[in-house]
């Protein structure tokens, strides 16, 4: 499976799971089919950081991008779920990728290396990002693993069954609105699995690759256009 088929795989799994979000929020299928988006973004920081060629570019792209999206992702988290001051997945995916810049440059010091790590989980806990600390583990084992498909699939749903036991516990004893504060994951987003075999079916050729950035401006676009057709449609 090429790059661009995977890229076309997250937007459209995406797209329908923000439809279901605005327009059909009592059929869940929207939302299960939805959970498959996330890895394969998460995936391509991974991906694009192996790749890339000047990674402080590809991070600043990251960030202008964060930006320009978190005006239409606070206007729908506002309107639907009262939470506007939720930051989008961009966001979640830059702090991926400076972890992942971290973990190489301190790669010899291990001390230094899991200080900075934890330091940047400790941020992901502290920002209400979306799918916070979950996703960005999830960007670091897709780095740690690249290549590696079956240690991909093990440490992947080893990770999300540590984090589902853990929000399971921590929401026995703990306000709902914490829960959503740290964007722990549900039973749900199991479904976010299936995307690991269409990740591992990968075979290194980029497909079509006019126009590279489309796949990341698709994001802010969507949101804009859902919300306008949201309220005036």
């Amino acid at each position: 499976m090429t790059l661009f088929a995977l890229k076309l795989i997250a937007v459209g799994t995406m797209l329908i799971d923000h439809v279901g979000l605005l327009f059909f929020p009592e059929e869940q299928m929207f939302r299960v089919i939805g959970r498959i988006a996330f890895p394969i973004f998460a995936w391509g920081i991974a991906n694009g950081y192996h790749h890339t060629t000047d990674v402080k570019k590809y991070l600043s792209r990251l960030l202008l991008l964060a930006v320009v999206s978190q005006v239409p992702y606070s206007f729908i988290f506002g309107t639907l779920y009262g939470i506007p001051w939720r930051m989008n997945i961009f966001v979640t995916l830059a702090l991926g990728l400076v972890t992942i810049m971290l973990y190489e440059r301190f790669r010899h010091d291990v001390l230094r290396r899991r200080f900075c790590v934890m330091g940047m989980i400790a941020m992901s806990l502290l920002i209400p990002t979306g799918y916070g600390v979950y996703g960005l583990v999830m960007i670091l084992l897709f780095h740690t693993t690249y290549g590696k498909t079956r240690d991909m699939l093990l440490w992947q749903g080893l990770w999300f069954a540590v984090i589902l036991f853990a929000t399971q516990h921590i929401a026995a004893v703990a306000p709902t609105m914490f829960l959503v504060y740290l964007a722990l994951p549900s039973f749900i987003q199991g479904a976010s699995l299936c995307a690991l075999p269409l990740l591992a079916m990968y075979n290194q050729q980029k497909g079509y690759s006019g126009h590279a950035w489309w796949f990341y401006w698709f994001y802010p676009v969507h949101l804009t256009f859902l919300f306008i057709l949201y309220v005036f449609g």
